[in-house]
């Protein structure tokens, strides 16, 4: 039979990585060294969408889409002082290896990097371009007899990016001229995680 679907599942996470954006306008968009966010255990992936249906003439004339930020929660191991402190935009003290918690933080934006992997091999390679963090509940328990321990949990709110590329269209044919939210490409020779992730890898223009 002709294309047959796979049946593959999600299984496995890993190397979750983060990179400042440094400038994000008409002219291009930049972004600072990529530096090691957390060990990671779980990541979800929520897309906030609408979509209304509009009526003429007693009949379903029109449906209209928007499309929200995108949300990521991830769980994991305690963060680092130092990445705490740059994701929530508060003061870092190197002396003391502490967190100083300001009253107003600085709003900052940050690409988000990991690997996800499927049930067939297959290792999936993804960059969030521009989005921001904010830390959940943390629950310190009482030690036990038993290995409980609690994870560290991340909220990442992923928006589109200002700066406009130049793609391909979906059908092949022509450019299309878009903000873009995130890249996702399996992991081959030509883009490997250790390059992938060296860098924020951005996807090739169609007019390059």
């Amino acid at each position: 039979m002709a294309n047959e679907i796979e049946r593959v599942r999600f299984r496995g996470i890993e190397g979750a990585v983060i990179a400042e954006v440094t400038k994000d306008d008409d002219s291009g968009i930049t972004f600072g060294d990529v530096t090691l966010l957390m060990g990671t255990s779980e990541i979800s992936k929520a897309v906030d969408s609408k979509s209304d249906t509009y009526y003429c003439d007693n009949i379903a004339a029109e449906t209209l889409t928007s499309k929200g930020p995108t949300t990521l929660k991830l769980k994991g191991t305690v963060l680092g002082n130092k990445v705490k402190a740059l994701i929530t935009g508060n003061s870092y003290d190197s002396t003391n290896d502490s967190v100083v918690e300001v009253a107003s933080p600085d709003i900052k934006y940050f690409a988000l990097g990991y690997l996800y992997k499927l049930t067939n091999g297959q290792r999936m390679l993804v960059w969030n371009y521009k989005g921001t963090f904010a830390i959940g509940d943390e629950t310190y328990d009482t030690e036990t007899d038993g290995t409980e321990a609690t994870e560290q949990e991340l909220t990442y709110t992923s928006i589109d990016t200002t700066h406009k590329f130049t793609l391909k269209a979906p059908s092949g044919t022509g450019n299309i001229t878009k903000s873009i939210r995130n890249y996702i490409v399996p992991e081959s020779t030509t883009f490997t995680a250790a390059t992938f992730f060296e860098n924020v890898a951005l996807p090739t223009e169609a007019n390059a």
